[in-house]
């Protein structure tokens, strides 16, 4: 039996396009793991959309044609008495039926694949290890979902072949975080952000004058959540009363599975309105048509392709005619709707010493209850931390820098807040504890490449620029 895992933690499960993904990934150490090998934990991020095209393709089997040859001696007399000379040759042809079978044709595009390498030293003793990651995603991505022959999805794997983590059978242990993509503003909404207005009219037979229609979106795109404001004008020049008047949201999917293309068309959401017009008149309405929240936003990617389109209709009493009018919409992602952000806007400071300018959902130092004396966040011993006065680490608050600078909240101390962590260079200067494995004396050189940073918990580890690669030991 493996007692050691993994287990995948992100900040915010829901991003759009350009937020960072920002979590850790759990190491979790059941049995020591010897000085023989340290680990090796990949991490990565993932976003592909699949299609699926299922056809029904027939064979027909060539005809088959049969010979047959016999001597004139063997066949029975003419019909003038007398017995043919040489032999004869009949043919015979069939056709066999036809063999049909399905035939499913898969297609698949990613939006995103990016990976890192972590490093956990050996040897290691039972405990919970934290090594942190962070991607960007993509400027313009799609949304997250899912059709009856397409899906699109995005997910965080990390994975390890150590051989304390790999049960028999298995090359590798895995866990995985799936993500929901809210999507990106279509680059089309600024065109749309603008009254959009059809008109049109219709003469019915044996009734004199005619049907005019206006339909009016004061925006192309839709602004509210759950609603869409329309107006309509009806000018009826006829004889005949118009009956009642019907708005529907049309959803259209295109999807593309190699060289075959197929439509996913759905109405969305739909009004009838009981709204008789006498004949010879003329009347401006104004009405909302409900949506539903959980809509697919409007989107375009290299095998699918999302557009919405409202419908008007105009219906005459006793007639099997009606009047038509279609008008483009757009439908923005739901953090269009929001404002704040829905996820961190900018990298966390602990990986790369950037500045974290966007929303944290950490809480200040006094809503934590304080942790037991000597308490490391990176491990599940004592062994780092020396004892302080609230002994340990707090998660930073809302603002925090790392590493220390103004307005740093660092975890309670001899120092209080403010004081530099246990591990940093100050603190081994001042006699303190050098940061967790690193076994490096304060002020020794850094490899070219590499710059000191610290990761999520707030302990001191080691970057490389290109790869992002994280290290707990000073790299050689």
């Amino acid at each position: 039996m493996v007692n050691n895992r993994l287990n995948v933690k992100v900040e915010n499960s829901t991003v759009k396009g350009g937020d960072y993904v920002i979590g850790v990934v759990e190491v979790i150490i059941g049995e020591a793991v010897p000085a023989s090998k340290d680990i090796t934990v990949e991490v990565e991020l993932s976003g592909r959309e699949k299609t699926t095209h299922a056809e029904t393709v027939v064979h027909q089997p060539p005809p088959h044609t049969t010979t047959h040859v016999a001597s004139a001696s063997s066949l029975p007399p003419s019909t003038v008495g007398a017995r043919p000379s040489g032999v004869a040759i009949t043919t015979t042809t069939s056709t066999p039926p036809p063999h049909t079978h399905t035939q499913v044709l898969k297609d698949k595009n990613s939006f995103v694949h990016q990976s890192m390498q972590l490093h956990l030293p050996a040897p290691l003793s039972p405990g919970l290890y934290s090594l942190p990651f962070q991607f960007q995603m993509p400027g313009s991505i799609p949304p997250t979902c899912k059709g009856k022959n397409w899906d699109v999805s995005f997910k965080v794997k990390a994975k390890t072949s150590h051989r304390s983590f790999v049960s028999f059978g298995h090359s590798s242990a895995k866990n995985t975080q799936r993500l929901f993509s809210a999507g990106s503003i279509p680059g089309e909404i600024e065109t749309h952000l603008k009254p959009f207005e059809v008109s049109n009219d219709k003469s019915f037979m044996f009734h004199s004058g005619r049907l005019f229609m206006t339909s009016r979106l004061d925006k192309g795109v839709l602004l509210q959540k759950n609603a869409l404001p329309y107006t309509l004008i009806v000018d009826n020049k006829t004889s005949k009363e118009v009956d009642h008047f019907e708005v529907h949201l049309h959803r259209h999917i295109e999807i593309k599975t190699k060289h075959h293309v197929t439509h996913d068309n759905q109405i969305i959401s739909t009004f009838k309105s009981k709204h008789p017009l006498k004949a010879q008149h003329k009347e401006e309405i104004k009405e909302t048509l409900p949506i539903s929240s959980d809509i697919i936003p409007t989107f375009k990617s290299k095998l699918i392709k999302t557009t919405y389109e409202v419908q008007f209709l105009l219906v005459p009493s006793g007639l099997h005619f009606s009047l038509e009018t279609k008008l483009p919409l757009i439908v923005p992602p739901p953090f269009y709707f929001q404002g704040p952000p829905l996820s961190s806007s900018g990298p966390t400071p602990g990986l790369g010493g950037v500045h974290h300018s966007g929303s944290s959902s950490a809480l200040p130092p006094s809503s934590f209850p304080p942790p037991p004396a000597g308490y490391d966040p990176h491990r599940s011993g004592p062994e780092v931390y020396p004892p302080g006065p609230a002994g340990g680490y707090y998660p930073p608050g809302p603002g925090a820098m790392y590493p220390p600078g103004p307005g740093a909240m660092y975890p309670p101390g001899p120092g209080g807040y403010g004081a530099p962590p246990p591990g940093t260079a100050a603190s081994v200067a001042a006699g303190g504890v050098p940061p967790y494995g690193a076994g490096a004396p304060p002020g020794a050189p850094i490899p070219a490449g590499w710059i000191s940073v610290f990761d999520a918990s707030g302990v001191p580890c080691y970057m490389h620029v290109a790869t992002n690669c994280i290290s707990y030991t000073l790299p050689q």
